[in-house]
């Protein structure tokens, strides 16, 4: 009977529903956070007597369960494993385990706020000065030139590079799950789409290019490694640090934690911050919805309120 149901039983079968219904790294990390957290905490419970006192408590004094004892679950993680479990009741009552989700009014935790790092336009090019000498030229090249997501950029075909238009086709992304590489659909419709190079990052694939024919490659992914397999990311953010590490010794002065991910955050801080269209930007990132953008990258646009008071004085004054 569903009301004798443990909140560990009721997990263990969403969670094999939620297997065909989720991409592969989500389903992975709702199996870890419900393992890790929320069943050991609140397993034993039946779930029809969960209330939301017992899920604030919860939320309040998660722990991951470690050889060590008991260690307390970061911020981010809190705020991670608290969607899941929101996400899991919300199930629960679709399909009328519940009446109510317990959960829906309690505040997640926040999650620990981490600050983008953005390159000037100075920096991004002390960066791609030092980074001429390393194989993975072309491709941040390319990350600052477009904005494109890593995983957009590590599925690129030499098929979906136009010379003659200077543009790339963004139409597939990869995702990496216990080391293994899944080339997948994006998330959205806004995220296939066509982005123009400027010429530095053209040319800069036209010499990648040259050398992929010369070592046999030319049928891998656009940015493969010497075997013609796709790049693994850790390899990658180990790359860039590296070259971070070099164009600072130069006296760049880069955020030495620099990620992959801070170069797409880089082209739309510094076209935002030129006075480019948001709505443009957007497009570009491939976000969902302009809302998206306007929500990260609101605060680099320029104040305006004292023109728009000169060009109101103009219309009606």
């Amino acid at each position: 009977a569903t009301e004798d149901l443990t909140v560990a039983e009721y997990l263990r079968r969403w969670l094999s529903v939620a297997k065909d219904r989720t991409a592969a790294a989500t389903y992975v990390r709702y199996e870890q956070l419900a393992n890790q957290f929320i069943i050991p905490a609140v397993g034993g419970m039946k779930l029809s007597k969960v209330r939301p006192v017992h899920v604030e408590t919860f939320f309040a004094t998660m722990k991951k369960q470690s050889p060590a004892g008991p260690v307390p679950a970061t911020a981010a993680t809190r705020r991670a494993v608290a969607t899941v479990f929101v996400i899991a009741l919300r199930h629960a009552v679709k399909i009328r385990v519940l009446a109510s989700n317990p959960a829906e009014g309690v505040s997640k935790p926040k999650a620990a706020y981490r600050e983008m790092a953005f390159l000037t336009g100075l920096q991004a090019k002390a960066l791609l000065n030092a980074a001429k000498t390393s194989k993975s030229y072309a491709l941040f090249a390319v990350a600052l030139a477009s904005g494109a997501r890593i995983g957009e950029l590590l599925a690129l075909q030499w098929s979906d590079v136009n010379f003659d238009d200077g543009t790339i086709e963004i139409k597939r992304t990869v995702s990496q799950t216990g080391g293994k590489n899944v080339i997948k659909e994006p998330k959205s419709r806004s995220g296939r789409r066509t982005i123009t190079l400027p010429s530095f990052a053209l040319d800069a694939l036209r010499e990648h290019r040259k050398k992929s024919l010369a070592a046999g490659l030319i049928a891998s992914s656009v940015f493969c490694t010497s075997a013609g397999t796709i790049p693994n990311k850790p390899n990658v953010r180990r790359s860039l640090g590296l070259i971070v590490k070099q164009a600072n010794q130069a006296g760049a002065a880069i955020p030495p934690g620099l990620r992959v991910h801070d170069l797409r955050h880089s082209h739309a801080s510094c076209l935002i911050a030129g006075g480019a269209s948001i709505k443009a930007v957007s497009r570009r990132l491939g976000h969902a919805d302009i809302s998206v953008t306007l929500h990260v990258y609101s605060h680099l646009m320029p104040d305006d309120d004292a023109k728009l008071a000169v060009q109101t004085q103009a219309l009606f004054g």
